[in-house]
């Protein structure tokens, strides 16, 4: 399936260079999210995890993006919708950043409704959350929270949100996702009273 994918891309490009289109054309490579097998003892999709929300993404655009030129910064699928519009000089407000121009996102917002199992049961409340360079954030429909730290932890093994070191972190990352996911995702409220998540173990979710 894959070598499928990778020629119809190469019949894409060789059609674009034989018009003479491709130095005026921005391609744009990405991938769907991740599915969880097993991590957070979870199956699904629509999941704050990082191996749910990464996305590979490439882009090319001759004599504006410098070939094997990497970039480390954040992005959110808003961003390539804001950068295909500036692109194309089209006029449309969104909420995304051009990822032509130099100016980062210090975050990203992660908002997900409740799932729903056919026999009615629902094993995951909606959530809100903040992912940064370096952590991740997330409170539950239920006021479950979670914080990891990726830089010491990739794997999101240890849920440091009542680590009192890490207090600080949890309250300015509980605060920016309070301020951002507005309106409030489906089954969500912050009114809900706050559960702390165990320092010492692997997350339940």
């Amino acid at each position: 399936m894959l070598l499928a994918v990778d020629d119809a891309v190469a019949g894409v490009l060789r059609s674009l260079r034989r018009s003479g289109r491709l130095a005026d054309t921005l391609v744009v490579f990405m991938s769907d999210n991740g599915l969880l097998i097993g991590d957070h003892h979870t199956i699904g999709k629509d999941m704050p995890y990082r191996f749910a929300t990464d996305v590979p993404l490439l882009l090319r655009w001759d004599g504006h993006v410098a070939a094997g030129a990497v970039d480390g910064r954040l992005v959110s699928t808003v961003d390539v919708t804001e950068t295909i519009l500036r692109a194309a000089g089209a006029a449309m407000p969104t909420s995304g950043v051009d990822l032509m121009a130099p100016p980062a996102r210090d975050h990203v917002v992660l908002e997900g409704r409740p799932w729903h199992r056919l026999d009615g049961s629902v094993p995951h409340p909606g959530f809100c959350g903040v992912r940064t360079e370096r952590w991740l954030f997330v409170r539950w429909g239920d006021g479950f929270e979670e914080l990891y730290d990726h830089e010491f932890d990739p794997s999101e093994t240890l849920n440091r949100v009542t680590d009192p070191s890490q207090q600080p972190t949890a309250d300015a990352l509980r605060e920016t996702a309070r301020t951002s996911c507005v309106p409030e995702p489906p089954g969500f409220s912050w009114d809900v009273g706050g559960i702390d998540g165990s320092a010492a173990e692997v997350s339940e979710r």
